[in-house]
């Protein structure tokens, strides 16, 4: 579990350099941009040493190990759950040719300009990327360039021990768990994001675009939440846990990867939808400006969204699949617990959709920033 147990637990401030595969450096100056045109040099890869910086476990490691060997590459991580910190590392002219994107901060990466134009037309493998992902605005500029090739996708449930919580047709509203019958039996992370979207939405506000006075209802809601909770959970792998033990029945914070966890220590979790909708997550795969090697980073991205790539990728994050040829190798595995009709098939479908302020709030709404002021106000008891 250790992808989303990195994206939810608490990172150390400072990054942490680990070669993961020994060969032969190679490499060329600072800002080299994918260049020509038709499919990319197969030897593109021969020699070089790719640096990436993100989410540890989404940069290859394992499942392009053999890839790699073939072409006498090493590739280089530095990992790091913070995306602000990612995004200084690169505006201060870090040189890295990989970067993990995630969904809720793609735009102000892509607006912040540290990412460059990815080739698609000249990746083999993009043609088969599922349409709710190739199709994603969040990938794109607004003049429709696209920066990021998404690697892995899930479609945020909570997760809940059916043996002490007896939950309907896996379905809950978010403003059940205010009332006194669930004192005490949930986690929650320790961030507005989810929370505060949930809650608009049941008080029939249009989250995440709230207005001041929206804001303050939905706070003062969420307030009676965190009150109600047993604890905030530091990661995933605490949730689970959690409710392996027997301290709560349930989690806000869910993915599917708790259910096959807990299975293993012999205790039977299952996951629903909240009545307010899904918050689903991406993560996806760009060059940065600063890349030496961009060629090789281009080259590397198509094997990532390839079958194989993708198959394994999905049995060690317990992730959905972007490539459509791997969806029935999937079947029957670790990972075939995902809708992909509702969920990826269907561009229009808003599983995706932004569950926190962008960067651009429209006139009269609050901001991220917002959010997070009224979010210490709450976990700070003023």
């Amino acid at each position: 579990m250790s992808h989303r147990v990195i994206r939810g637990g608490a990172i150390a401030a400072a990054l942490t350099l680990t070669t993961v595969l020994a060969g032969c450096t190679g490499g060329g100056g600072g800002g080299e941009t994918p260049t020509g045109s038709g499919p990319i040099d197969p030897t593109a890869c021969d020699g070089v040493t790719l640096s990436f910086i993100g989410l540890d476990g989404e940069q290859g490691d394992k499942e392009l190990a053999d890839w790699r060997a073939e072409h006498d590459m090493t590739l280089q991580t530095t990992s790091t759950a913070d995306m602000s910190q990612l995004i200084a590392a690169i505006k201060s002219g870090q040189q890295f040719d990989l970067a993990t994107m995630t969904k809720d901060d793609a735009q102000r990466m892509v607006e912040g300009g540290i990412f460059q134009a990815l080739p698609t037309e000249r990746l083999g493998n993009w043609a088969d990327m599922v349409p709710g992902m190739a199709e994603s605005s969040n990938i794109r500029d607004a003049d429709g360039v696209i920066y990021g090739a998404p690697i892995a996708w899930g479609d945020g449930p909570f997760v809940y021990r059916p043996d002490k919580a007896e939950i309907v047709d896996d379905r809950l509203s978010i403003l059940d768990l205010t009332k006194p019958e669930w004192k005490d039996r949930f986690v929650l992370f320790n961030s507005p994001g989810r929370s505060f979207y949930f809650i608009g939405n049941a008080l029939g506000f249009d989250s995440p675009n709230l207005t001041p006075e929206e804001l303050e209802e939905v706070a003062a809601t969420a307030k009676t939440l965190v009150q109600n909770a047993a604890a905030f959970a530091t990661n995933y792998q605490d949730a689970t846990d959690r409710m392996v033990s027997g301290d709560v029945d349930l989690v806000i914070n869910g993915w599917q990867a708790q259910v096959a966890a807990a299975a293993e220590r012999g205790v039977t979790l299952d996951w629903g939808y909240f009545d307010e909708g899904r918050t689903g997550w991406w993560d996806a795969i760009a060059i940065p400006t600063t890349a030496q090697n961009a060629e090789c980073a281009a080259l590397y991205i198509d094997q990532m969204i390839g079958v194989d790539a993708q198959v394994q990728i999905a049995e060690n994050l317990i992730s959905g699949v972007v490539n459509t040829q791997a969806i029935e190798a999937t079947a029957g595995g670790p990972a075939d617990v995902y809708d992909y009709e509702s969920s990826v098939m269907d561009p229009t479908t808003n599983v995706f959709g932004p569950m926190i302020p962008q960067e651009d709030v429209p006139d009269g709404m609050t901001s991220y920033q917002d959010w997070l002021d009224a979010w210490e106000q709450i976990t700070s008891g003023s």
